[in-house]
Parts: structure tokens; sequence; C-alpha cells
């Protein structure tokens, strides 16, 4: 219909520059959670960080900056020996690196409703991940990841000149809230 504008998605507006301001991390509503795969793929680890925060930062003009940091030491697995073992500079290197952060380089409109932020990591051994962004049904910003690496080494305590090449894979389901 003449004159009628069609709606904008929340997400066209966010890269539209519509939703300009400061969005903070809801810690309650998002989660940071890693599988280790060790000794060449045949033993998974699962658990999850407790601490991390992060934030978006919306220009008006539709630019999108932001960041999200894990602290590394604040492994939690279903053991005590697992979580010590995880945080040593084998594997997320704690006390070497204790922050995993994500800074945000430029996001991408695909489809109406999603796009895709492109960044780069900064930990011990992470790989550049890929994200996507999405509104929820409160007018949250949602950001779900994944960050994907083969770069663990770890030194086996039986074997003490042979190492075992381990995977990670950390995955974020990150809720900003407008502050």
């Amino acid at each position: 219909m003449p004159g009628t504008r069609e709606k904008l998605t929340p997400v066209q507006s966010l890269c539209g520059g519509a939703a300009a301001g400061l969005w903070l991390l809801d810690p309650e509503a998002s989660g940071a959670q890693f599988t280790v795969k060790q000794f060449w793929g045949l033993f998974a680890l699962r658990g999850k960080f407790d601490r991390f925060d992060g934030r978006v930062d919306m220009g008006q003009r539709g630019s999108v900056g932001g960041s999200v940091a894990v602290n590394a030491g604040s492994v939690i697995t279903a053991t005590a020996r697992n979580d010590e073992h995880l945080r040593s500079a084998g594997l997320f290197s704690a006390a070497w690196d204790p922050m995993i952060v994500f800074r945000s380089r430029y996001v991408l409109l695909m489809v109406p409703d999603q796009a895709w932020v492109m960044g780069s990591v900064t930990a011990a051994g992470l790989a550049q991940p890929e994200a996507r962004l999405r509104t929820d049904a409160r007018g949250a910003l949602v950001v779900d990841a994944e960050i994907k690496t083969n770069r663990f080494r770890q030194v086996l305590p039986w074997a003490p000149g042979f190492r075992s090449a381990g995977s990670a894979l950390l995955t974020l389901h990150l809720v900003f809230v407008k502050r």
C-alpha cells in the first residue's frame, strides 16, 4: 500500500541504529559451557564457567561494538580434580591468561531477524568464532557463539615426554538487555 512502511524487525532496527545505547549482559539468562575432548577425541569432559560479563555498545548509525569476558578460572565440572586440570597451562591456562575475551569487529545482517557477529577471541589457543545475533520475545539481544580449538596440548602424567592433543568447544548463550 502506497505511503506505508514495512515494520522493521528488531535486528533490522539494531543494524539501522534504532537500538542505539548500552546493552549489558544478563547473567541469569546467559551461560558459558564447554566440552573438552582429550586423548585423541575418545574422552569428552563437559562443564561450565560461572563468571563472565559483557556489554554491547550500539551507535546511532548502526555501528555495533561489544565484548564478552569469561573468567577461565571459574571452571565447574563434576569434580574438583577435573577443575584444577582444566585450569592448568595445558588447557585453559587460567593462571597465565585468566580471561577468555571476545571482541566484536562487525555485524552482518543475514535475514530479517538474524545477523552474524564477527570478531576475535584472545585466550590460550582459541580460534576466531562466528556468532549469531537475534532478539527474543522481551526485546533482549541474544548472541549464540561456538568457539572451537584443537590447539590444546597436555602432558600425560604416566609418560612425561608424550603429549596428548585435545580440542575444546566453548558455547556461549548471551542475553543482553538495554540499560
